[in-house]
């Protein structure tokens, strides 16, 4: 097997399948392409789930590169792409800091910014119309409130949402269509165009 020197020698560039293979064989060199290539995009998602809480992204960052390294024995690199790995393992670890830090009363719904679709979040986050948008969402009746920051801040798929808060896909569809139809006529009459969020 090549090492990591051979790569860099032939001008390679380190694809997932090399720095699975990499971070089983000479895991400091296997960690390091691996935060080289993708703490930004871990970062990312770890950010949108805890955004005034810098220290804890940071904590989370890291212990998503430890755990995948821990566990990187039990992973096929033939079927398993390092990014989606990498991903997916941030998002929970994130949002269990979340559910501690909102359990010891550290941080509330109430200081989260609302993220959408990654185009919508990357187009309006930090605006004014988000501001607006978020106080909407806080402002609105159980379940629907849950449900709108599960699909859109914790990424949830319908089935996980109805899951956890007792209902199935197709009510969880249909709260989430009529509660942007609410907030699309709200943020109306506040003169916010519904497109741009």
């Amino acid at each position: 097997m090549k090492g990591l020197s051979d790569w860099q020698e032939r001008g390679d560039k380190l694809d997932d399948r090399k720095i699975i293979l990499l971070l089983k064989t000479k895991p400091s060199d296997g960690l390091y392409e691996a935060m080289q290539k993708y703490c930004v995009a871990v970062r990312s998602v770890v950010r949108r789930i805890l955004p005034y809480h810098p220290q804890d992204v940071e904590e989370c960052v890291e212990d998503t590169f430890v755990n995948v390294w821990r566990f990187i024995d039990s992973v096929d690199p033939d079927t398993k792409t390092l990014k989606g790995l990498l991903l997916s393992t941030a998002r929970n670890i994130a949002i269990t800091r979340y559910y501690r830090l909102k359990r010891s009363q550290v941080i509330s719904l109430e200081t989260l910014d609302l993220a959408g679709d990654e185009d919508i979040a990357e187009t309006v986050l930090e605006s004014e119309a988000t501001k607006e948008l978020q106080r909407l969402v806080i402002d609105m009746r159980e379940p629907d409130r849950e449900i709108f920051f599960r699909k859109y801040f914790l990424f949830e798929s319908l089935k996980q949402i109805g899951d956890k808060i007792g209902l199935d896909e197709v009510q969880v569809r249909n709260k989430l269509y009529y509660g942007r139809q609410k907030l699309r006529k709200q943020l109306e009459e506040r003169g916010i165009s519904y497109e741009a969020i």
